[in-house]
């Protein structure tokens, strides 16, 4: 009886081990996420901080969402301008000013990248000098130090044999900053580029590539993508894949053309012969 009351206890000493060593491991927060707070209050007549440090060229990126209040006064500054502030309630060395009004369901982003190593101040306020000073705010605050080249979220499947025109769809993501341009290789060759024409708001990309593969010689080649955000970073190869070509000569539409003008020239040559 002893035995196995002992055996119960070294079971359940290892499930709770277990369960604990899993919490510790399997945190739902990104590695990249810093701040994620909702409805974070900010006084009337008064700021709020968040603190981040950031070495030289290093960047960060947030988001923000007013859920009740007129508006809110966003600045960053780094250590000494955080001082200023603290003494003085203004600062000379401010990044990133903004007023920004509040918008019904709407979500502001911003960005920032740290002109040297240092711990940087991200204040939201509604002190004397702003203008919405005096009404509280409650808002929604995510902000994230980008880490990591955009990845890929989808990109269109493609099953060879292939042949004539070929669309590849693709959704690219970064966790900071938006997504510059997207590249199309084949065999490490650049075919094509898609610029990102919403730079101020797309740090998701969506866009298609369309792939003329009757201008490529049959056979076998790899495919894959390339992306970049607006910091420069660049992901590795997204999606490659080996696909075969088997184009046959009806697959160029070029081809088509050239046969239908010939067929139009040999029918108007039957009826010149024929009315001669």
């Amino acid at each position: 009886m002893k035995r196995e009351t002992n055996r119960r206890l070294f079971l359940v000493t290892i499930v709770l081990v277990l369960l604990v060593y899993g919490t510790i491991n399997t945190s739902g927060v990104d590695a990249t996420e810093v701040y994620n707070e909702n409805d974070y209050v900010v006084p009337a007549y008064s700021a709020r901080y968040f603190s981040v440090d950031l070495n030289e060229d290093e960047a960060m990126a947030g988001w923000l969402r007013i859920n009740n209040g007129d508006g809110i006064h966003f600045f960053i500054v780094d250590q000494f301008g955080h001082e200023e502030v603290q003494s003085s309630g203004t600062a000379t060395t401010a990044h990133e000013i903004h007023d920004y009004p509040r918008i019904e369901e709407g979500w502001y982003y911003w960005n920032f990248e740290a002109p040297d190593t240092d711990t940087w101040y991200v204040y939201f306020s509604n002190a004397i000098s702003t203008a919405y000073a005096g009404v509280q705010d409650e808002i929604d605050i995510v902000i994230r130090t980008d880490t990591e080249a955009p990845s890929l979220i989808s990109m269109t499947t493609l099953q060879g044999p292939l042949t004539g025109e070929v669309t590849i769809e693709f959704e690219v993501l970064d966790d900071c900053y938006p997504v510059e341009k997207v590249e199309l290789y084949i065999d490490d060759i650049l075919v094509d580029t898609m610029m990102n024409s919403e730079l101020d708001v797309r740090y998701m990309f969506e866009g298609s590539f369309t792939w003329k593969t009757y201008n490529w010689v049959n056979g076998n080649y790899s495919v894959y993508l390339k992306a970049y955000d607006t910091l420069g970073k660049m992901s590795g190869q997204l999606g490659i894949v080996e696909v075969e070509l088997v184009n046959g000569w009806f697959d160029n539409p070029l081809n088509l053309i050239l046969l239908g003008i010939v067929c139009v020239i040999g029918l108007l040559y039957v009826i010149w012969k024929f009315l001669k």
